[in-house]
């Protein structure tokens, strides 16, 4: 039985009470982007995904992942409404919680990453992509995921934590063309 306590308090994962927390957070951060995104109807991008994503097509203008993940969700839910298809962003933007806390927990203590995974679950232009029927919601979580696996690879500079970094950038390559000059960025930090 300490053997389980010892783990649960292990710095890098967390307490009970911030385990708790975190998921309350990611509750919170849910709730404030599900509300009021089953008002408006598609507008002009979000009409063009809706299309691609029925066809099982990504458009030739945008990388692919978001596309296929529409097509996935609608094929999984049976329904193609705005509210439907805007539920896979809000998910994925309520996702950039605890995976911000992760990413920033490399950095500080509890508290510190506590405070940026608040700041991502309220943050106003989150909360606003994550009612688009866009990859900007995907591709906030694929960048917290691609910075906590590489301070992850560089810390433990094992072959598995590499890999999982390759994957993540690979991910987020699929999803937003910005991933490019966040790969460029980092670059840039580790030659520097």
């Amino acid at each position: 039985m300490s053997d389980k306590i010892r783990a649960i308090d292990h710095p890098r994962t967390g307490s009970a009470r911030t385990i708790i927390a975190l998921a309350a957070l990611t509750l919170v951060a849910f709730g404030l982007r599900y509300y009021g995104s089953w008002i408006r109807f598609f507008w002009y991008d979000e009409l063009a995904v809706h299309v691609y994503a029925l066809n099982g097509h990504p458009s030739s203008q945008e990388p692919p992942l978001f596309s296929w993940l529409e097509f996935f969700w609608i094929w999984l839910t049976q329904s193609d409404t705005p509210a439907t298809m805007r539920l896979l962003p809000v998910a994925l933007g309520a996702l950039a919680v605890p995976v911000t806390y992760r990413f920033a927990r490399h950095f500080g203590s509890r508290n510190c990453a506590m405070l940026a995974a608040l700041l991502v679950a309220v943050a106003p232009k989150a909360l606003h992509l994550s009612h688009e029927i866009r990859p900007y919601s995907l591709f906030i979580l694929m960048s917290a995921m691609l910075l906590g696996a590489l301070f992850s690879a560089y810390e433990k500079d094992t072959w598995p934590y590499w890999l999982v970094y390759r994957v993540c950038l690979m991910l987020c390559l699929l999803t937003h063309m910005l991933a490019l000059q966040l790969c460029l960025a980092m670059g840039l930090t580790a030659v520097l």
